[in-house]
């Protein structure tokens, strides 16, 4: 009966967004992008306030039944099984033109129009399922937010000119948050199949690392795993749209300790004023972990140095820097806890 109510919630719930996006323009939208446990969710659900949007939730989840379809297509795995198919990230170089129906259907995504369900078993509704009044249904812009979007995001600037924000975090911070949720896809699945295989543009990027990745499938551990994923992943947004107008990076520690600076930023690359509450800053996002809830500024971007050992800690700073992303932690010692202590 609830699963029946959920459903029937989620296609009027699709057939308001169908309405209103037929008046929403993808440029018109908003990116969010980030890796896994990086404050991509609260990100949105700040920026969605500020703009008066409603939310799309990641709808490169590979349970979403059209996404699914279109990349089983397109990668030509024989298998597009857990947990390779969880933190697949889909690849595109300068432009969606090249295939129609991924361009349709990240159009839909920025529009609203995207139906987005999963199996019943995964949860039947996905994509607007963190969506808190049904008001927000109602409202006609869109903030759009992905955790595999790092390799589309550049693509999905240039073809509809969409504002990308970057939200990215302190890589031992997202090992000690995968690690608490036992969140372990990356111990297990391949660096090489996710970053060089296909000829989709990722294994020209990924290359000269194909050796080192092939050394971290066969001998790396967890951390190891997940730290190059992140390297790469977030190097290639920051390389491909650092500098050109409509795109924002953020680091997630700033967010949480200079809200006010970091939104003014934002608000300035999407014309809009920085008025939010500053209850919405601190209020807990839908995918924050109960155990999290309520701790002090400080334990969220710190508190990974209670939580990892010394082992962990050198095993991901020796991948960042062997990446060349061992700057994005030097700039978070300096140039955020140093200032607040």
């Amino acid at each position: 009966m609830m699963k029946s109510f959920r459903k029937l919630k989620g296609t009027l719930a699709h057939g308001v967004d169908c309405v209103t996006g037929t008046f929403q323009k993808p440029e018109e939208a908003v990116f969010i992008v980030g890796f896994w446990n990086s404050g991509t969710t609260w990100f949105q659900q700040m920026v969605s306030k500020m703009v008066g949007a409603k939310r799309i939730f990641d709808p490169f989840y590979f349970h979403i039944n059209e996404y699914r379809r279109l990349v089983e297509k397109r990668i030509n795995q024989v298998s597009f099984q857990w947990p390779f198919a969880n933190v697949y990230c889909p690849f595109y170089g300068d432009t969606l033109e090249c295939d129609d129906l991924v361009q349709k259907y990240v159009r839909t995504s920025l529009t609203g129009k995207l139906r987005g369900a999963v199996p019943q078993e995964h949860g039947g509704e996905w994509v607007r399922h963190i969506r808190e009044r049904r008001s927000e249904h109602f409202r006609r812009r869109i903030v759009t937010k992905c955790v595999r979007g790092q390799f589309v995001a550049p693509a999905v600037h240039r073809q509809f000119g969409t504002p990308v924000l970057h939200i990215w975090r302190d890589p031992r911070a997202v090992f000690a948050s995968l690690k608490r949720r036992n969140w372990r896809w990356f111990e297990q699945a391949s660096l090489r199949a996710l970053l060089t295989a296909g000829s989709d543009g990722r294994s020209q990027y990924a290359a000269q690392h194909a050796g080192y990745l092939e050394k971290l499938d066969a001998e790396g551990t967890f951390a190891m795993k997940m730290a190059a994923y992140w390297a790469l992943t977030e190097n290639y947004v920051e390389r491909e749209l650092s500098g050109f107008d409509g795109f924002v990076s953020v680091n997630y520690d700033q967010m949480v300790l200079e809200p006010e600076q970091a939104l003014n930023t934002v608000a300035d690359v999407l014309d809009v004023s920085c008025s939010i509450e500053e209850d919405a800053v601190e209020k807990n996002s839908n995918t924050t972990q109960s155990t999290r809830h309520d701790i002090s500024k400080m334990n969220r971007i710190a508190g990974w140095k209670s939580e990892l050992n010394s082992s962990q800690v050198r095993s991901i700073e020796k991948v960042v820097q062997e990446l060349g992303m061992l700057e994005r932690t030097d700039f978070i010692e300096s140039k955020v806890l140093n200032r607040k202590k």
